[in-house]
């Protein structure tokens, strides 16, 4: 005999034990590869395939042992050729397929080590069983990461059935042949029963009987369905072009969501439509009110300025005494300008041409106390004192007026008075009385008139005016 490895009993039961274990590992491995949809599938089948029938020679060699004649104890002495050449076929497949550098490290290792000639080293063959194992482990995660990135008709089939949408696939003849669980659900939970033609199942759908849902309509190709307030289902039939033949795909989606939101949006235009329509009618009667608004402040304007400058020629026409051109062209002159900067001038400045107008004609003004600071207040204040000294010296034949500027508290106070006629009733709001209110009322101020003992107006707005 030679290459003769000699074992106890015990010691053969435990490594024929091992070997078995062995056997059915690569046994499993192999069946996992058979199942990898790879390019280089068959030298991956190729190499398992020698690698089991290695492995069983190696098993077959545990299992029958001889009894030696010279010690007595078991001993190997089969299937040495045959270990011996299908253990180079499996070196010569060291890096095919599914092996890494360190899976075909281990394969090199392992089979030389279970070669017969390494047989008579009890701990040789225990190490090339165990680096079997650790080989056919890295192996197996190699095969399992394989198994999981491929796509496979059933990994189509699951995924499909997890999605929400129904999707419902056949043949270009009509005859469906993949249907996921939510196109059986509405298959099923809108006719109670299954439809073998797609085109049938459409056509029942567009033809779905109106005492069983809202409503239906068409939107281009698809077709929605209102089951329920809470049910909205879109179907859209289109054809998929394949390099063979034509697919026919049935999408049903639930737009629930969507549709009330595109309900709702349809009420919020509408709304908005009667809105705007609303808009116009007010941007139009704006429009009239604004136009009137700046027509009617034109005519106090111009009744201010112009009733002021013809007081002031007609208290130079009649005062009485021998005209004095140069005086009258000068007032005349300043008419026209005052006319032209009226705009552009601040209040401060107006006051002052009013009051130097004034007195170049005999007429004494009397200020006490200075304008607000807010430009809106001082503006308005300038036009009432413009006013209120034209009433004076046209109704109340003057020839001094006080003007009073306070403040109490939170409240800017206007009073003008003047020692000319006073009423002998509660005067008549003409023009010019009327632009005073209506100028405070714009600012939320306050009039009030006093006839006795003299003609007095007193005009009242808080500091706070907005």
């Amino acid at each position: 005999m030679n290459a003769i490895y000699f074992m106890s009993e015990t010691q053969h039961l435990l490594f024929t034990f091992l070997t078995c274990l062995l056997l059915i590992a690569q046994a499993y491995i192999f069946h996992l590869a058979c199942d990898v949809n790879r390019p280089n599938r068959k030298l991956v089948l190729s190499q398992e395939i020698i690698i089991l029938c290695f492995v069983l020679a190696a098993t077959l060699a545990m299992s029958t042992p001889i009894i030696s004649l010279q010690h007595g104890d078991l001993a190997l002495d089969k299937y040495d050729l045959l270990r011996y050449v299908i253990g180079f076929l499996a070196l010569s497949t060291a890096f095919w397929g599914t092996q890494t550098k360190l899976t075909g490290l281990l394969l090199v290792v392992t089979a030389l080590m279970s070669f017969p000639w390494a047989d008579n080293y009890v701990l040789c063959f225990f190490t090339s069983l165990l680096l079997w194992a650790i080989r056919d482990y890295f192996v197996f995660k190699r095969i399992q990461y394989l198994r999981q990135e491929q796509i496979t008709p059933g990994a189509i089939k699951e995924a499909m059935d997890y999605l929400p949408i129904g999707m419902i696939f056949a043949r270009e003849n009509g005859e469906i042949f993949l249907s996921n669980i939510a196109g059986l659900k509405y298959m099923y939970g809108c006719f109670q029963h299954y439809f073998g033609d797609i085109s049938h199942l459409w056509n029942a759908s567009v033809d779905f009987p109106d005492n069983k849902c809202l409503s239906k309509s068409i939107l281009g190709k698809d077709l929605l369905l209102r089951l329920t307030p809470d049910c909205s289902l879109l179907l859209s039939l289109t054809v998929l072009p394949t390099p063979k033949n034509k697919i026919q795909q049935l999408l049903i989606k639930n737009v629930t969501e969507e549709d009330h939101d595109t309900m709702q949006l349809g009420k919020q235009n509408a709304a908005l439509a009667a809105s705007g329509a609303n808009l116009k009618t007010m941007l139009r009667n704006l429009e009239a009110v604004t136009r009137q608004q700046v027509a009617t402040q034109l005519r106090f304007y111009m009744h201010d300025l112009m009733g002021q400058r013809l007081t002031i020629l007609q208290q130079l026409l009649y005062e009485g005494t021998e005209l004095d051109y140069d005086k009258f062209l000068a007032v005349l002159d300043e008419v026209s300008g005052d006319m032209r900067k009226s705009t552009i001038q601040t209040p401060e400045n107006k006051l002052a041409n009013i009051l130097s107008t004034y007195q170049n004609i005999g007429i004494n003004v009397l200020v006490n106390g200075t304008l607000p600071t807010d430009r809106t207040m001082a503006k308005t204040f300038v036009a009432i004192i413009r006013e209120g000294i034209t009433n004076a010296i046209r109704h109340g034949h003057c020839d001094t007026v006080n003007i009073q500027l306070s403040k109490e508290k939170e409240k800017f106070i206007l009073t003008i008075a003047d020692n000319g006629i006073s009423c002998s009733k509660f005067p008549v709001f003409g023009t010019g009385l009327t632009g005073i209110a209506n100028r405070l009322r714009e600012i939320n101020g306050i009039l009030s008139i006093q006839e006795h003992p003299a003609f007095t107006i007193r005009c009242e707005v808080e500091e706070n005016h907005d």
